[in-house]
């Protein structure tokens, strides 16, 4: 079959970025000589850290300590029983300094401070200031005395995607406002490049204080994965992720793998944060500069032995890629994702163009979810442009509207003609209104302004 001109550029495009990756891959080396100059050899407790009377009865205590902490355990199960988390708090940072080296200790109560206490609050500024208790406890004291561990460092990633960054925790949008925050005091903006003139030391330090960001892995996390916003939690997951990979060496490890490409593909979905003046609403919409590098780590997960069971979400995920850089009007890259699809799975690999394989792809997304599913997801795309539009963002809401437009034609044709709506247009400006109404509802004032007049509602 002969190539035409603009498939090979769009097959050079791709596999140019791919050696770019490969060379990118001996970066890794680069997290593991920083963290073994800044964390040195705790191999052997000494009782380094702790308060003088601490130590000395630690390291008196010798071979004891095993008992001394069970006994502290104890006593920490019944001081959070009778709600008295303060005292539990000081108890647990004495367990782990008696046991710095056994990472279950640190894990079991960092988990017990961000889930378990966490939840105890109704107040989400409560719960924020317990789910920061057992971050630190982990990523400020833990990860110092077990840096070869890559585990400590994926616990760290894990609390950012899942506690901060998913939908477990009715708190959460709170959590992730407050740590958007927390970095647009000190990085403007949210994106770290070197060279910048406001990046200068007391950024640096000041990042490394207060989150723990060490510089220079952040340079080695943007020149691999391309330049993240690091207000969002999914790229504090990569970070720690790529320090688990630098710790685990050449045994690798794919729970840190994992964390990685599955916060890749979070923030191309969702990687560009746009705040309110007022600091209120966030909105988070596609980062479409991020399609390679998402594809790049899940391809990197899948080049190990026995790592079949992800040729479903890399087939999947490149669907969606190519839908969203389609309906964000990305020609040159749907191109290229649309080419790589059809060498890997060659199903749906009739469609003659991108375009075409979107229209066809929107339809099978509706055919293989139930009919509330399906509508709950034109309902937010509606929704998405309607807080882009709020924000000023013609381009971006112009691209869900599009986005919306082939879900709901695809719903369409996945009914049968008894279940589909009497009026479809009716149907659509219902759910075009609830969308806007709740909308208006979430945004800031200085956003509600420039809904007036949309979808038909004064």
């Amino acid at each position: 079959m002969k190539m035409s001109k603009k498939t090979g550029i769009s097959l050079l495009i791709l596999a140019t970025g791919l050696v770019l990756f490969l060379a990118a891959e001996r970066l890794l080396y680069g997290p593991r000589a920083i963290l073994g100059s800044r964390t040195g050899n705790a191999s052997t407790f000494r009782g380094e850290g702790l308060p003088p009377h601490q130590a000395f009865i630690a390291l008196g205590l010798g071979g004891f300590r095993g008992l001394l902490a069970d006994a502290l355990w104890m006593r920490a199960a019944r001081l959070q029983d009778q709600g008295r988390f303060l005292e539990m708090v000081q108890l647990a940072h004495w367990i782990t300094q008696l046991e710095p080296q056994f990472t279950e200790t640190w894990v079991y109560h960092a988990w017990n401070m961000a889930y378990n206490i966490s939840a105890l609050f109704a107040d989400p500024a409560d719960r924020w200031r317990w789910v920061q208790n057992g971050l630190r406890l982990l990523r400020d004291e833990g990860v110092h005395w077990n840096a070869g561990d890559s585990r400590m460092y994926w616990e760290v990633g894990w609390i950012y995607q899942h506690k901060i960054g998913g939908s477990s925790d009715s708190a959460a949008p709170y959590y992730r406002r407050e740590l958007a925050r927390g970095i647009e005091a000190i990085l403007p903006g949210g994106r770290y490049r070197t060279g910048q003139g406001s990046i200068d030391s007391k950024v640096r330090e000041r990042l490394f204080a207060e989150y723990r960001l060490d510089p220079r892995i952040m340079d080695i996390v943007r020149h691999r994965f391309g330049d993240l916003d690091w207000r969002l939690p999914e790229t504090h997951a990569v970070y720690w992720a790529v320090c688990g990979l630098a710790a685990a060496g050449d045994k690798g490890s794919l729970p840190c793998e994992r964390l990685i490409y599955s916060s890749m593909i979070e923030l191309f979905r969702r990687g560009t944060l746009v705040m309110s003046p007022d600091g209120e609403t966030l909105i988070r919409l596609p980062d479409l500069d991020l399609a390679l590098s998402a594809v790049r780590s899940l391809e990197s997960a899948m080049s190990h032995p026995d790592r079949e069971f992800l040729d479903a979400l890399h087939e999947g995920f490149l669907g969606d890629a190519i839908l969203l850089s389609v309906t964000f009007d990305r020609r040159e890259q749907a191109e290229a994702l649309w080419e790589l699809r059809r060498s890997r799975h060659p199903n749906l690999a009739s469609a003659s163009t991108p375009e075409e394989f979107a229209r066809r792809y929107a339809s099978l997304r509706m055919q293989s979810v139930k009919s509330s599913q399906a509508l709950g997801m034109v309902f937010e795309a509606w929704a998405q442009s309607y807080r882009a539009t709020g924000a000023g963002l013609e381009p971006a809401a112009a691209g869900y509207r599009r986005w919306a437009g082939l879900l709901w034609t695809g719903w369409l044709s996945a009914q049968r003609p008894e279940a589909r709506p009497a009026n479809p247009e009716a149907a659509l400006r219902q759910i075009q209104q609830e969308a806007l109404t709740q909308v208006r509802h979430e945004v800031s004032p200085a956003w509600q302004a420039r809904l007036k007049g949309e979808g038909g509602l004064q």
